[in-house]
């Protein structure tokens, strides 16, 4: 089973303990127990918490990109230093002829322009801004259903190890949900001797499973 899954993603490699069977010194073959993941669980959640961290760089690398793009790629003439340079000279040649027409429309313009850069600066940010909060609400909503997925998981756990049968499996699903949950918060986990399993944010708040 472990040379089957060895591609597939999410699987933990499974190790089975075997027990010789013994009575009045003849040997009655060996016992097999249930398989059980061979997994580092410290490495584990480290390796989810640095995936959240990566992917919250990535979100505000995209960001910041957008509103540098609106502000323009200096020395090119539209950036928001060359347009200030630009009403500023305008306003140096208009101050020499405060009547010309042609220099008065020629300051209007500059400074039009600069506002408008402006603008779309402001207007990058407010987007980007808002972006933020969409993701913010479209996580919270995946941090539901992954304790939402933890709390039922956990629950078959306990009962299946109450039954002697082996969890291997749906110990695999529940860790795709607790690294949803650390990517998105950080958080903790503690296995309980029942089977269940505690999460805890760095803060020390509990977070409900069920």
């Amino acid at each position: 089973q472990n040379v089957s899954n060895a591609n597939t993603a999410g699987y933990t490699r499974e190790v089975s303990q075997q027990t010789a069977l013994n009575a009045d010194g003849m040997a009655l073959g060996v016992r097999t127990d249930n398989a059980a993941r061979s997994v580092n669980a410290m490495l584990q959640v480290e390796a989810w918490q640095q995936n959240g961290t990566v992917a919250g760089m990535g979100v505000r690398s995209q960001a910041l990109a957008a509103i540098d793009a609106a502000h323009g790629v200096p020395g090119q003439g539209r950036d928001l230093a060359s347009l200030t340079g630009a009403l500023s000279d305008a306003f140096t040649t208009l101050s020499a002829d405060p009547s010309s027409t042609a220099e008065q429309n020629a300051a209007v313009s500059a400074a039009s322009t600069l506002a408008g850069a402006i603008n779309g600066v402001a207007q990058a940010v407010g987007t980007q801004r808002q972006a933020a909060q969409d993701g913010v609400r479209q996580e919270l909503t995946q941090l539901d259903t992954a304790l939402a997925s933890i709390g039922t998981l956990s629950h078959q756990i306990i009962s299946m190890s109450t039954e002697g049968t082996s969890t291997a499996a749906l110990e695999d699903q529940r860790d795709a949900a607790m690294g949803s949950v650390a990517g998105l918060t950080g958080a903790h986990f503690f296995n309980q001797p029942n089977g269940d399993v505690q999460v805890i944010l760095p803060s020390g708040t509990t977070l409900p499973t069920d």
